[in-house]
């Protein structure tokens, strides 16, 4: 364990707070005697400690190390001496680690507020906070100031031995998008953006001009630990006829996997000849949907209909033969509910695509 200290007037914390000390709430904290507690916990001429109640920290025990930002905002009397003090503490295993120890006659007569980093502490543990005021003379205070949510706090953990703040998750990319156009027939543009990682190795492109067979094409690192939002690209340069699948797939520093969506792109080309425009009502489907295709070009009425459902890992998972295409149809589609919940492409070979 190695500790860092601050010392400044605005607090060095996180935004994200995981405990405040609220004085008019006593299921945060307990203290052994005090002098004044409303606003303000102050002790005069006496030895005391106010602990925290239990704080856990986030994330599963030996996830991962964490350095975690702490405040106090305190002020002294003025005629402080050296043997008064404030004892700043705090444990995970029933054993009191001190963090600071500061001595009454250099305590400051402002409020001033105390910002620390206690680092390489385990995700996951339960973890409490004790400070001691000690003064032996009649109006010899330490005051600890409690008027706002920053002046005793634990803000939430970083990566221990880095700026990034610390996000735990079972799924350790949250995806905001992915999405692929194509603007000529032979070159693709995939996008894709995270909000957070965590443990995040690398992301890989996998494509298919069938939607079952997927082939490696990209592969670039992942930020690892991201907070914020970051964005990724890859130009592919293909040649295609009708349309080709994309899926993403995003690997752990674990080396655990996972996919992401499968998005379609269509050949722009296409649009210039057979082509249907077709619609899913309800979208999201439950069980039974309407399939609605229309503004059909002539060289496609009367051609036989083969409705397939590809799920997100490209497979097959149901097919359903209906009657000839005739310009501006509607057909039903009904699973019956035997699927899994997720999102499934539904596609016709020769004409369209679009997801539900």
């Amino acid at each position: 364990m190695s500790l860092i200290i601050y010392s400044a007037i605005d607090p060095k914390i996180n935004d994200g707070i995981l405990y405040h000390l609220d004085l008019s709430d006593p299921s945060t904290y307990k203290t052994s005697c005090y002098e004044v507690l409303n606003s303000k916990w102050r002790v005069d001429n006496d030895n005391c400690y106010l602990e925290t109640s239990t704080i856990h920290l986030p994330g599963f025990i030996n996830d991962a190390l964490l350095d975690i930002p702490v405040n106090i905002n305190i002020k002294g009397s003025g005629n402080l001496e050296s043997d008064d003090f404030v004892l700043l503490q705090y444990s995970t295993n029933n054993k009191w680690i001190t963090i600071d120890s500061i001595s009454g006659n250099i305590v400051p007569i402002n409020n001033t507020v105390y910002s620390y980093l206690v680092k390489a502490i385990s995700s996951g543990l339960s973890i409490k906070f004790r400070l001691s005021f000690s003064t032996n003379a009649q109006n010899e205070e330490l005051t600890l100031q409690c008027s706002s949510t920053k002046d005793f706090c634990i803000g939430s953990p970083f990566i221990s031995g880095t700026i990034q703040q610390y996000v735990w998750s079972n799924n350790p990319v949250n995806l905001s998008m992915f999405s692929a156009k194509n603007d000529t027939s032979d070159i693709i543009e995939l996008y894709w953006e995270t909000n957070n990682e965590y443990n995040n190795k690398f992301f890989s492109i996998e494509r298919s001009v069938n939607g079952i067979d997927f082939k490696r094409v990209y592969t670039t690192l992942g930020k690892k630990y991201s907070n914020t939002k970051v964005s990724y690209n890859f130009i592919d340069t293909l040649s295609f006829k009708n349309r080709v699948y994309y899926r993403l797939k995003q690997i752990s520093t674990d080396n655990k996997s996972q996919y992401f969506d499968v998005v379609i792109v269509t050949n722009s080309n296409l649009f210039k000849n057979d082509y249907c425009k077709v619609n899913v009502d309800p979208n999201p489907c439950v069980g039974k949907c309407l399939i609605s295709v229309d503004n059909c070009s002539d060289s496609l009425n009367k051609v036989p209909l083969q409705f397939n459902l590809i799920d997100a890992l490209g497979n097959i998972t149901f097919i359903n033969f209906s009657k000839d295409l005739i310009d501006s149809s509607t057909y039903k589609f009904d699973v019956e509910n035997n699927l899994s919940p997720g999102i499934f492409i539904i596609s016709n070979h020769k004409l369209f695509q679009n997801k539900l």
